[in-house]
């Protein structure tokens, strides 16, 4: 069956798929795109913290019933490892994002395995004093047009045709 071009909410389409698994929500919700209708589902993997968060547990189980009935209307948006958001500031790092190599060497030997860590590192580095928020945006874009590549990528791979509202 085809599908026809679905309006899916940019906003909330990132904050289903734009989350690190490990650091962001583990084991607490799932999300999930409404192949029909474009909309972002965000469901209590168990109804009890549906109710504790405010929400209501009936209605999470009828939704969790609903897909479980319908598996082919919606499609699992899955976050990214852990590890992926490492990937992506370790391309950056290798990328061409400055011409001064003695800088590009510099900066990618503050990495330790802690993204966080190493941008606070860049932002507090007195010897990158006039590049050190010019670093940080460089690494913030590149990042969000890697995620942008990616939900382009996992939206085609899965047969949806979209466009963003």
């Amino acid at each position: 069956m085809t599908r026809p071009t679905i309006t899916i909410d940019y906003t909330l389409f990132n904050m289903a798929f734009d989350i690190d698994e490990q650091f962001q929500d583990p084991d607490f919700i799932d999300r999930y795109l409404a192949k029909n209708s474009g909309e972002i589902l965000f469901i209590y993997r168990e109804d009890s913290n549906a109710a504790s968060c405010g929400g209501d547990a009936l209605e999470n189980k009828k939704m969790k019933d609903l897909i479980k009935g319908n598996p082919d209307d919606y499609l699992e948006i899955i976050g990214r490892s852990h590890s992926k958001s490492h990937e992506i500031l370790q391309n950056f790092l290798d990328s061409p994002w400055t011409d001064n190599e003695n800088l590009k060497n510099y900066v990618k030997g503050l990495y330790n395995s802690s993204i966080g860590w190493w941008i606070k590192t860049v932002l507090n580095d007195n010897d990158l004093e006039k590049e050190r928020n010019a670093i940080v945006e460089a690494y913030e874009k590149y990042k969000a047009d890697t995620i942008e590549r990616e939900k382009d990528t996992f939206l085609k791979q899965n047969g949806i045709k979209y466009k963003w509202g």
